[in-house]
């Protein structure tokens, strides 16, 4: 008999595994009609050779599997909570809510660097190596060797400068975006919530019959 972390461990592991076959049948939809495309109406692209124009799949099909993988895990996740402590994440995230919705465009900018940071790094990577190749394909007097380096070197500084901005962002405190912390009284709901959950059960086992009853009622 497994134990519940196993069971939840194997959850979670079918949940990425599900999720990751629904993202490599979004990114087959993306990148196969894409490269006919390219094929029947790009010379450039014809002229690539078969490394590089899968390197150029791999680019859109790796960080979308991985994408719809991890949120899918987490979604699963998310459903084994019940309780008070659902309802205690249901309530954090409602607060969560109503303090983004008072927030000036700027400041919800800002925040949403900050949650989507290394999606914002490795986008602009793969956009990055994508215009790059593209651009150094034009040059017939580069090898594929001396074009793909040449990519390499262009999608690093992209990146570099990618960290650095969203560094920025994420480290760069506003009234709006960062109030001052008050104190967490979380503890105090979750409690008040087992308080009141102990007292309904109490209450329906006050009410509901007991075999007692059931037998009297019978032999009446």
């Amino acid at each position: 008999m497994k134990s519940f972390d196993e069971e939840k461990e194997q959850g979670t592991w079918n949940a990425n595994v599900q999720g990751g076959l629904r993202g490599l049948a979004v990114a087959a939809g993306i990148t196969i009609p894409g490269a006919f495309a390219l094929q029947r109406f790009s010379p450039t692209w014809r002229k690539l050779p078969l490394p590089a124009k899968a390197f150029a799949a791999t680019i859109i099909v790796a960080p979308t599997v991985v994408y719809f993988a991890e949120t899918a895990g987490f979604e699963y996740e998310r459903t084994l909570w019940s309780g008070t402590g659902k309802r205690q994440l249901e309530r954090n995230a409602q607060a969560e809510a109503e303090r983004l919705a008072h927030l000036s465009g700027g400041a919800k900018f800002q925040e949403w660097a900050k949650r989507n940071q290394w999606s914002l790094v490795g986008g602009g990577w793969a956009a990055s190596m994508l215009l790059s190749g593209a651009i150094l394909a034009r040059n017939p007097y580069m090898s594929f060797s001396q074009k793909l380096v040449q990519a390499r070197v262009y999608a690093q500084a992209s990146t570099l400068a990618t960290l650095i901005i969203t560094g920025i962002l994420a480290g760069t405190a506003t009234k709006e975006s960062k109030p001052m912390e008050e104190e967490d009284h979380s503890w105090r709901d979750i409690l008040e919530d087992e308080e009141r959950e102990a007292k309904e059960r109490k209450k329906a086992a006050a009410t509901s019959p007991t075999k007692a009853d059931h037998a009297a009622t019978a032999m009446k």
